[in-house]
């Protein structure tokens, strides 16, 4: 790369040289250099340009005309000073360019050397702010490479840059005075006449447009990401580039000619649609760019004018594209005559919470242009445009470029891979590309009628909506239950303790207990409810019920007296069984039998031979109920859910062959008898011919000895909700073939990593109301990443659909409502018509008469065809105007290694006051817990409080009791509370002199009292010639109180310099200053 050394002479038709003096940075530039200084490392803002030069070159001649440009920008040879945290531009002399030609054997090793270039940072302080690069292909053949920081260059200034180097060359060859347009002003001049109307009020109006306009706008375009959003932007990044096909090209343009708008409008258009179809949005803010070239005779200067607008889209799912076309034409109609409000100034004004995390008002961008004139023939020269280098970093979320070249539209997505992988950006891509071809061909159809995919993605999607794998034959519990006791007869069937009951034994005694509850007039469509601990004497009733022909209503004893009384009163079943001292807990108003294990409440002499349908007060189907389990309801009663017998027969085919569940397995019982999970455990036992194993007292050992349980009883499969998992430690004895299915809650990546490598692993997901499992995934392999691991695909017999709010299929990595079909789905509720009606829905897709059940999940299908579950629509919460998925919290915390267990909930203990309290078991001092989580988290996610607990509350069923955990202490800030320490009073006046205030207490936030960006770097800079203490934007976002940043400090998280207060960096080093 060269650099420009010594002073040149200028053309003579140039401004006078400028020469060691200093003017503000205009406010373009002001909001780059912010932005440099919130960056990791390095610059994100080069803004690299490639042309091809081919014919004999004369590059002497080059040389010279590059550095005349160079003389004739005062912005090319100009640097930045820093003084009391406010920058300014200095004009440097103007130093001759020279040319380091290097030869590259092809196009590949030039695009590599050219990449290499660009990767030094730039030195603001010392300059130069342009380097240049001159690669030979060949004789004839060279590429010259303009690297320039984008605080002195824009698009248009590109188009001035070929065509005075295309005049210089010329000239130089003919031996003439160069013809160039004279620059009445220079770059320095505008930027002071900028600042001087701003300081006038010329702008307030302006600025009071875009403030009416954004006020109540959305905070932030909530795109769903394959990675978790980090605590603050990167800003790395990467592109992908695709060409629009020819014809859709064509459409588009007949399309705005016809409406009477420009391309830009209908692509701006749809690009908003397409989003707001991703992120679930109807409100969105789009940034797009402006030229800023108002003033006369900035058209022919080098230098940064563009301003950015922040345009408020609202692609609503009933408005027609048509409709929103128009509606972007008023916007871009209203921002052309207001834009000169700067958006800095905007924004300064709105004051919206800062959020490190995301570029503020706007995430995503939409840019237009025209391309430069192809090539220019000079000198025996021809100039041409050549690809610049990969990027490799990203300002915003996701933005997009189309340029028109040759009637050809070409774009590129810039994005940061932080959020995004390369394949969801070609999905978008495609999706993108597809939306527009429909919607100008249907411009009147609503927006959410417009498909996103192609035909070949939504054949894609039907043949994922249904699990593949073995079909299992339709038959009814007891049949599938007797065909084991065929096979295997004397094989033991259940073991508690001591006890053991074969299958023979097992079925016997079941064959007894049903005729006795047939005799008492029960059969199929009936009711019986089962009051009885874990143990062999549950799975005898629950078999005999079974075979009489009814349906078994599972009552743990050990609930609350109060919800076993609701569930009673509401089943209403016919009879009741339950042990002596079931009989005598809680006065019954059912008619009562009671069971022990030596008899079964009836004639010990009857028949125990296998019932048939004869035998029965008439036939058991596929149809009829298998059992009612009643699980939490919303509006606080519990509701009764009738699961049939063909879900059954398909849960239990699908689960023991995924498992590898074989005739010398043994499953742990760990279940409540009254969650579902129970079921599914003896069905993977007692319908495979392996052992249901019972533990007396066996959740006494969760916490303790849990794992010892295992290896004495030599377990092969046990189900545990992830919150129990958490309680136990894959570095214990365990045994050699375990398989662990976690379902229940959201299993997270931290605790997939721990167990995945120690044992089977596999992440089921399944409501009540789609018989206990829907979908499955594993063994997982631990190589899941650091994303919770997805749900799976489905079972066998089972639908899937992810949909939108009109039931139409969402494509491939859109979120939206997960909802369920096929031969696993319950009835409904018991006795509830209108909560059926309500959560079971006609299925638009299939035969009629279908259905579905909307399960209140969101999720999405990712790339490999897995589901990946999002989150419950009710646990989506806003704060600060923010959304966030409270599970995404629980796992940065969890993650930490030090925390055991962890529940995170949004609480509201005193009216107005919502915060979110991270509640966990773990050794970790509390400070240590909020910065792993500040570190890893948008500050509106970071908890306000954590609450340490011995053990979790739980549930019967395994899961967090919510509901049980305790109010944090009163740990809210005392907003005017006076500094006790010296080092809080200097901070305290340090902020009061930036943000020119008068008094501030010790907790209150930075940003809260008005603070932007730019005071930021201005206090840290007080602060630091103040104070001797450096401190980065980023320790500030974490740290925004005189409190938090003195005890930081204190603490030495914080280090006191020791070097002068400002000094320069190197050439090759960050250009970026005050980072930690």
């Amino acid at each position: 790369m060269s650099t420009a050394q010594d002073s040149a002479t200028q053309p003579k038709d140039s401004q006078d040289r400028r020469v060691d003096l200093d003017f503000p940075l205009s406010l373009a530039q002001e909001r780059i250099w912010v932005s440099e200084q919130l960056a990791d490392a390095g610059s994100h803002y080069g803004a690299p340009v490639v042309f091809a030069l081919r014919g004999e070159l004369d590059p002497g001649l080059l040389e010279v005309a590059l550095t005349q440009i160079v003389e004739r920008h005062e912005v090319l040879h100009s640097v930045v000073s820093v003084a009391s945290g406010s920058p300014r531009f200095v004009v440097a002399p103007a130093r001759p360019v020279r040319l380091d030609q290097q030869d590259v054997a092809s196009e590949q090793e030039m695009t590599e050397r050219v990449s290499a270039a660009t990767e030094a940072p730039f030195d603001l302080l010392h300059g130069p702010l342009v380097r240049f690069g001159l690669y030979r292909l060949g004789p004839a053949d060279h590429r010259l490479l303009v690297d320039i920081h984008h605080l002195i260059f824009d698009g248009v200034s590109a188009g001035v840059l070929v065509q005075e180097l295309a005049e210089l060359l010329a000239a130089g060859a003919e031996g003439r005075t160069p013809e160039l347009p004279v620059l009445p002003v220079a770059y320095g001049q505008y930027a002071v006449a900028e600042r001087r109307s701003l300081a006038e009020g010329l702008l307030d109006s302006q600025i009071e447009h875009w403030c009416t306009q954004l006020r109540d706008a959305p905070l932030a375009l909530e795109l769903p990401t394959d990675y978790r959003r980090p605590a603050r932007m990167s800003f790395h990044g990467a592109s992908h580039s695709f060409t629009l096909p020819a014809s859709l090209g064509v459409e588009l343009a007949e399309a705005a000619r016809r409406w009477s708008v420009t391309p830009y409008v209908v692509m701006l258009a749809g690009w908003a649609a397409v989003l707001g179809r991703y992120a679930g949005q109807e409100d969105m803010l789009v940034g797009t760019p402006m030229a800023g070239r108002t003033e006369p005779g900035t058209e022919d200067m080098i230098g940064m004018f563009v301003n950015v607008l922040a345009l408020r889209v609202r692609p609503e799912r009933d408005q027609t594209f048509l409709g929103l076309v128009n509606q972007v034409r008023r916007a871009s109609i209203e921002g052309l005559v207001h834009q000169e409000a700067p958006i800095e100034k905007v924004i300064e004004r709105l004051r919206p919470p800062r959020d490190p995390s995301r570029n503020p008002l706007f995430q995503t961008a939409f840019v237009y242009d025209e391309a430069l004139e192809e090539s220019l023939h000079v000198a025996g020269v021809t100039i041409e445009g050549a690809a610049p280098p990969p990027r490799t970093a990203s300002k915003l979320d996701l933005s997009i470029e189309v340029v028109e070249r040759d009637g050809r539209l070409e774009a590129e997505i810039e994005y940061a891979t932080d959020l995004f992988g390369p394949e969801t950006i070609r999905r978008i891509a495609t999706h993108y590309t597809t939306f527009l071809a429909n919607a100008v061909r249907s411009p009147n159809r609503p927006l959410c009628e417009i498909p996103l995919a192609s035909q070949e993605e939504h054949a894609l999607l039907v043949t994922r909506q249904s699990g593949d794998g073995a079909s299992y034959d339709p038959v009814v519990l007891p049949s599938l239950f007797e065909a084991q006791v065929a096979r295997r007869p004397d094989a033991c069937a259940v073991s508690c303790g001591d006890l053991r009951w074969s299958y023979r034994q097992l079925n016997e005694r079941a064959n007894r207990l049903a005729r006795a509850l047939i005799a008492r007039g029960t059969g199929p469509e009936e009711l019986v409810g089962v009051a009885l601990p874990s143990g062999p004497l549950l799975v005898l009733a629950l078999l005999a019920i079974s075979k009489a022909g009814a349906a078994f209503l599972p009552l743990d004893p050990a609930y609350p007296a109060q919800r076993i009384e609701y569930i009673v009163g509401d089943a209403r079943p016919a009879l009741l069984l339950t042990d002596a001292a079931g009989a005598t807990a809680q006065p019954w108003t059912t008619p009562i039998l009671i069971l022990d294990e030596q008899q079964t409440g009836c004639d010990a002499g009857t028949d125990a031979s296998n019932l048939s349908d004869a035998q029965r007060s008439h036939p058991l189907t596929l149809a009829h109920p298998a059992y009612i389990i009643y699980t939490s309801g919303s509006t606080g009663r519990p509701k009764g859910v009738a699961v049939t017998h063909e879900g059954l027969a398909g849960l239990s085919g699908a689960q023991i062959e995924a498992f590898g569940v074989r005739s010398d397995s043994r499953v742990l019982q760990f279940a409540s008898p009254s969650f579902d999970a129970s079921v599914s455990e003896l069905c993977m036992a007692l319908l495979s011919g392996a052992t249901a194993v019972f533990v007396p007292g066996l959740h006494d050992f969760v916490g303790g000895s849990f794992e010892a349980v295992l290896v004495r009883e030599t377990v092969t499969h046990v189900t545990l909700p992830p919150s129990v998992l958490a309680s136990l430690s894959p570095d214990e004895d365990l045994p050699g073939d375990l398989t662990i299915v976690v379902a229940g809650e959201s299993l997270t990546a931290d605790l997939a990593a721990r167990w995945s490598g120690r044992c089977s692993v596999f992440n089921a997901y399944g409501p009540t109301e789609a018989t206990v499992c829907a979908t499955l995934i594993g063994p997982l392999t631990g190589n899941e990443g650091n994303e919770p691991p997805p749900i799976g695909r489905p079972i066998a017999g089972t639908q899937i659909f992810v949909l939108d709010e009109a039931l139409r299929p969402l494509p491939v990595g859109v979120a939206g409502e997960l909802y369920l079909g096929g031969a696993g789905l319950a009835r409904g509720y018991l006795s509830r018509p209108d909560l059926t009606a309500a959560g079971f829905v006609a299925c638009p897709f299939g035969p009629a008469g279908g259905r579905m059940y909307r399960t209140g999940d969101r999720a999405r299908w990712r790339d490999d065809g897995n589901l990946e579950f999002v989150g419950r629509r009710d646990d989506q919460v806003k704060m600060n105007g923010f959304r966030i998925e409270l599970g995404e919290i629980e796992n940065v915390i969890a993650a930490h290694p030090e925390v055991e267990q962890t529940a995170v909930v949004v609480r509201e203990d005193r009216p107005g006051l919502r915060q979110v309290v991270a509640y966990v078991v773990a050794e970790a001092p509390d400070e240590e817990i909020l910065a792993h989580a500040a570190s890893r988290l948008p500050g509106y996610m970071v908890p306000s409080a954590v609450v340490r607990l011995q053990n979790l509350p739980l549930t019967t069923n395994g899961k967090v009791d919510r509901r049980n955990l305790p109010a944090p202490d009163d740990r809210t800030s005392v907003p005017d509370r006076s500094p006790g320490t010296a080092r809080e009073q200097q901070l305290c006046k340090l902020i009061c002199e930036v943000l020119d205030l008068d008094a501030v207490g010790v907790d209150e936030s930075f940003f809260e009292l008005g603070g932007q960006s730019l005071h930021a770097v201005r206090l840290l800079s007080r602060i630091r010639g103040v104070m001797g203490v450096e401190i980065g934007i980023k320790a500030l976002f974490q740290a925004p109180t005189a409190a938090l940043l003195a005890a930081q400090i204190d603490s030495g998280q914080i280090a006191v310099i020791t070097r002068p207060a400002l000094v320069p960096s190197h050439q090759r080093q960050s250009a970026v200053w005050d980072q930690s």
